[in-house]
């Protein structure tokens, strides 16, 4: 009777013991099922046996096909390079035994390109062999990162080409000690420079400044304003030439550094047109009044 007794009691205790996994293996799941990242476990290459919804909307897919190995996607790498199935994160890491963290994935649907852009984790799991028997991978969508990522690329592309090919002089300097950081292929080709006589150094090293108090009121307005505009001003070539300009410029921050970003528009050949132009009127009116004056004196005459 006390042996029944006491094997009914393990039983019982067996069994609530049961009870318990069962419902801790249920939480689990549950809370497994919920999370707002893709979860995919998976006990061999290829086929998750569990995964959540997350997971399964990330492939834009039926519950069906993402378990097989012709499930209508592929993944292609950071550049776009397409994954060798060896490659694919529950592979490698079967094969390797090794885990994968904050790797960039492309999901491509075949015939449609990429589809969604993940962050991947992924973890083997070890048996009392030693062997790997599970691998857990988590997903993370970043695409919307990954599309203002390509717009910030592809806006950094243009203004390059804009700056670099500008048929006005755009340059950029620090703002703390006026050196030189970039200069486009026209303010080289204008004032007579190489790029190594002009970056690293500042527009006073190189003799740029044709009237220094020019130069001294332009510092005084971006300290001030942080930006000018319209400004006129004189430089100089290499040779001594000089050119005379429109200067607009402003303070910017680039990583927790200012710089000014400045673009100077040429208008010598306009100065000179419009000095001609005086010219032409000043001695137009040269003559008109001399040709005044001796119609006065003939009059005078005819008066006389």
């Amino acid at each position: 009777t006390v042996l029944r007794s006491r094997v009914q009691e393990k039983t019982a205790a067996l069994e609530d013991l049961v009870d318990k996994l069962k419902k801790s293996e249920g939480e689990y799941r549950d809370t497994l099922l919920n999370l707002p990242v893709g979860i995919g476990l998976y006990t061999q290459p290829e086929r998750p046996f569990l995964y959540n919804e997350a997971f399964l909307n990330l492939f834009k897919t039926q519950e069906g096909k993402v378990k097989g190995t012709h499930a209508g996607y592929y993944l292609v790498d950071a550049e776009g390079q397409r994954l060798s199935l060896a490659e694919y994160p529950p592979n490698w890491v079967f094969a390797t035994g090794r885990e994968i963290h904050n790797r960039t994935v492309g999901i491509c649907l075949e015939g449609k390109g990429i589809n969604t852009w993940v962050k991947v984790d992924a973890f083997p799991q070890w048996n009392d062999q030693k062997e790997v028997y599970q691998v857990v991978v988590m997903l993370v969508d970043i695409s919307a990162h990954k599309l203002a990522e390509q717009a910030l690329l592809e806006s950094e592309e243009k203004f390059y080409k804009a700056f670099r090919h500008s048929a006005d002089i755009i340059g950029i300097a620090s703002f703390k000690d006026g050196r030189y950081v970039e200069v486009n292929d026209t303010f080289l080709e204008t004032f007579g420079f190489g790029p190594e006589e002009v970056i690293g150094r500042t527009s006073l090293e190189i003799g740029l400044w044709a009237d220094e108090k020019q130069r001294e009121d332009l510092i005084f307005l971006l300290h001030a304003a942080r930006k000018a505009r319209n400004r006129e001003v004189v430089w100089q070539k290499k040779s001594g030439e000089h050119r005379t300009g429109l200067y607009s410029g402003e303070v910017i921050n680039i990583a927790g550094q200012d710089y000014i970003l400045f673009v100077w528009h040429d208008i010598t050949e306009r100065k000179l047109a419009e000095e001609h132009l005086r010219q032409v009127n000043s001695e137009l009116e040269r003559k008109v009044e001399l040709r005044t004056q001796d119609l006065l004196a003939m009059n005078e005459e005819l008066q006389a």
